[in-house]
């Protein structure tokens, strides 16, 4: 991929600035946009914000803009403010109506039985609580396939939920954080029955259904 530059910006309107990149496309960016998001305004070592938007004029106004040696783009505040520096890269990554690409954004795999002739696909639970180049493994297999086995668990239900742990904390539902799934004489669930259940997706009625649930198979006689 090539490096982006910019070639040229100048203002657009009072209250927008337009910008020329290198690979011959443009962008208008809204000048409270620009001041908003001047990098100048996060504080250095927590990444937040520190900039009062509210201490500048309801219309910011644009001094001057300049395309500085070291290829960022400088811009100068009628309002004497600090000047703002952006980089091309940044700048061209956040235009205005673009799509932010999604770094972890992974293709599902869509697959039929035919397509798993070993099954879904298996991780070591020692490995995954001790690497983390297993546990990437096992997250990316999970992703992808949507389906995985964790072979190895030892003890109770604590010990699966370590393994869960390894990705994130765990939500609470009306079940509690862990229930077990038996065969009960009055159920009114299924899965308190012996019945056969397919896959399936769970608590898809609540604002925010699981995102992953973990099944740990403690003894099994069917």
């Amino acid at each position: 991929m090539s490096r982006i530059t910019f070639t040229a910006a100048r203002p657009s309107g009072t209250q927008a600035l337009a910008v020329d990149y290198s690979d011959g496309s443009q962008a208008t960016y809204s000048l409270m946009w620009l001041l908003d998001s001047c990098p100048e305004g996060f504080h250095p070592q927590t990444g937040e914000r520190a900039f009062d938007l509210l201490s500048v004029p309801d219309a910011p106004l644009l001094h001057a803009a300049q395309i500085l040696d070291d290829g960022r783009l400088e811009l100068q505040w009628e309002h004497g403010g600090p000047a703002s520096h952006f980089a091309p890269a940044w700048l061209a990554a956040h235009r205005p109506g673009a799509p932010r690409p999604d770094a972890a954004a992974m293709p599902h795999r869509y697959w039929k039985a035919a397509d798993l002739p070993h099954g879904a696909p298996r991780h070591d639970a020692s490995a995954i609580l001790n690497d983390d180049a297993a546990l990437m493994a096992w997250l990316l297999d999970t992703k992808t396939c949507g389906l995985t086995i964790v072979q190895g668990i030892e003890g109770q239900g604590e010990a699966s939920m370590a393994i869960a742990r390894r990705i994130g904390f765990l939500r609470e539902t009306n079940f509690g954080q862990t229930f077990e799934v038996v065969n009960k004489a009055d159920p009114n669930n299924l899965a308190y029955t012996a019945l056969a259940l397919a896959l399936h997706t769970d608590l898809t009625n609540q604002e925010t259904p699981p995102g992953y649930q973990f099944l740990h198979c403690i003894t099994n006689d069917a």
